[in-house]
């Protein structure tokens, strides 16, 4: 985000304070020499970065500073209090006061009263290509419309090199593709006022229109960096797979979903060979980690579905293994969002990988679809929570027993929304029928061993969608 254009500390801390200390608190995530300095430096940018959106008008180093904050925001952000949304749209209305949208340094039509502020127009192309890579970023992580970007002649120009300064290769393809990503948001949009589906044939549309745009801005020498980007974008266009329009055909349904799985597993796999090339998770942007935690959902929404049976059972084991890595690698701090997300991918891994017995009969279609392209992660927790649920032991469970129904273990029709079936009664369930203990390792699904069955669940996720009953933990006796 190469938006801050003086490389002096001092004039930095001269245009601004905020934004001298914003740089100091991104460093100091991965580079601080002790654990205090972070704390202290986290709870100081977040006061003032508070208190900044409440002072108008922004000056251009504050309107920097949160386009900063917007791309490394606070490590324990949640899904209900993502702050993002909150400081791109200070972001847009302080830089339409200041006529940064135009490209011009100190506008005259812009440049009055107490918005009388000097910048050049690289600053000004710049903040603005930031904002708006920004502002679509935040869309599509929430599933939110993209009311607030305007990808303008500004942007295009900053896009074609018409400009008298220089622009990162990167950062113009990085641009480029939040340009298409919004393109595809307002579309979706469109179609989603009209139905409770996407067309497959808008989906495809859209899919072979930026594979022609990809090929005119990744050249075969392309960055790693850019191939990784618009590989997300593939991924965006093709999780609108996930939610056809009611009565899809079930074959062309398959195959468009393996497409968007298969891109799935190439995200964690180019987001990990990036780290070991340029350390890329340990500095990865909150929205790139959010793209992520999308790909992430797109595989396990397949691992829980009844495709499980048209693709490779270790490959897709492999791919949640990975995912679960490069939670790890990313984390900052315990209890930052890739640490909470680690835990709940293992949580899952252990459910519906190590529990060959249960049985998924639901094609991966996603029962939510105003979140965009965010709807399938949205769609994934929430099946989550109802797993959750339905595997809970009952109050007077005791370790080494299983549940007696058999039902509470997968829900109704697989894990969540499927019965276990006459033919498929777990050797736990009926010891616990018939009053005895169950033998070692047929225990009911989804408790996984009793006093361990629920210690990897982050029971944190679900107060994000105010999932607010209290999980029933077994009570340990000790041996006699």
């Amino acid at each position: 985000m190469p938006i801050i254009r003086v490389r002096d500390p001092n004039k930095v801390y001269e245009s601004g304070p905020l934004l001298f200390w914003m740089i100091i608190y991104i460093a100091a995530r991965r580079y601080a020499r002790s654990p205090a300095t972070f704390s202290f430096l986290l709870e100081a940018v977040k006061r003032d970065a508070f208190a900044a959106v409440t002072s108008l008008p922004l000056s251009m180093s504050q309107i920097n500073a949160l386009i900063l904050l917007c791309t490394w925001i606070f490590p324990e952000v949640r899904f209900v209090n993502d702050p993002t949304t909150l400081f791109s749209g200070v972001c847009m209305n302080a830089a339409l006061q200041l006529g940064v949208h135009t490209g011009k340094g100190s506008h005259p039509e812009y440049c009055h009263g107490v918005f009388n502020t000097t910048f050049t127009d690289e600053e000004a192309s710049f903040t603005w290509a930031g904002y708006n890579i920004i502002a679509q970023r935040v869309s599509s992580s929430l599933g939110i419309p993209p009311l607030g970007n305007l990808f303008n002649q500004t942007i295009q120009n900053v896009i074609d090199g018409r400009t008298p300064f220089q622009v990162p290769s990167t950062f113009r393809v990085l641009l480029e593709c939040q340009k298409f990503c919004n393109h595809v948001s307002k579309t979706m949009m469109a179609c989603l006022e009209e139905s409770r589906g996407i067309s497959t044939h808008m989906v495809q549309l859209l899919e072979d229109e930026w594979n022609t745009v990809r090929g005119l801005i990744c050249s075969e020498r392309a960055d790693e960096l850019d191939l990784f980007n618009a590989l997300l974008v593939q991924l965006e266009i093709q999780t609108y797979y996930l939610m056809p329009l009611p009565g899809y055909n079930p074959e062309a349904l398959k195959r468009n979903v393996l497409r968007a799985y298969n891109s799935a597993q190439a995200v964690i796999r180019e987001v990990l060979s990036l780290d070991r090339s340029v350390q890329f998770l340990r500095h990865i942007s909150h929205f790139h980690f959010r793209a992520v935690l999308s790909a992430s959902c797109v595989i396990y929404r397949l691992i829980r579905s009844s495709y499980m049976s048209f693709i490779d059972c270790k490959a897709a084991e492999q791919s949640a293994t990975d995912a679960i890595a490069a939670c790890r690698l990313a984390t900052v701090t315990e209890g930052d969002l890739p640490h909470r997300l680690g835990n709940l991918l293992e949580g899952w891994s252990d459910r519906l990988l190590r529990t060959p017995s249960v049985r998924w009969s639901e094609d991966p279609v996603s029962s939510i679809s105003q979140r965009l392209c965010a709807s399938v992660a949205y769609d994934l927790i929430t099946r989550w929570k109802s797993d959750s649920r339905s595997s809970q032991p009952p109050p007077n469970y005791v370790p080494g027993t299983a549940v007696a129904n058999p039902a509470a273990a997968g829900g109704a029709n697989g894990i969540g929304n499927g019965s276990v079936g006459a033919n498929n009664v777990q050797p736990g369930a009926a010891a616990y029928a018939a009053g005895t203990p169950a033998a070692p390792g047929t225990e009911a699904p989804g408790l996984m061993g009793g006093a361990d069955a629920l210690q990897g669940i982050d029971w944190t996720f679900m107060d994000d969608f105010d999932w607010n009953f209290e999980p029933v933990m077994p009570v340990l006796t000790a041996p006699t």
